[in-house]
């Protein structure tokens, strides 16, 4: 994702897998997917409320399945 993508929109509509999002690096993907206007799903095995997803109110802005990609 760079600049050129933001500006032309090249995210928005698209429909996105994030396995991971609960993580450090996962969380701060689904931010700017989601800001960019992607439409994501995040893969996660465990409900965490202490994640930056949860506290930020950002799961609401995008599908969560709970499971395991195994």
């Amino acid at each position: 994702m760079n600049a050129d993508s933001a500006a032309t929109g090249h995210w928005r509509g698209r429909p996105v897998l994030v396995t991971g999002a609960t993580g450090l690096l996962g969380g701060w993907l689904v931010r700017r997917l989601v800001d960019e206007g992607a439409v994501v799903t995040a893969v996660v095995r465990h409900a965490t409320p202490s994640t930056t997803l949860v506290s930020d109110g950002l799961w609401k802005r995008l599908r969560v399945v709970q499971g395991d990609v195994r």
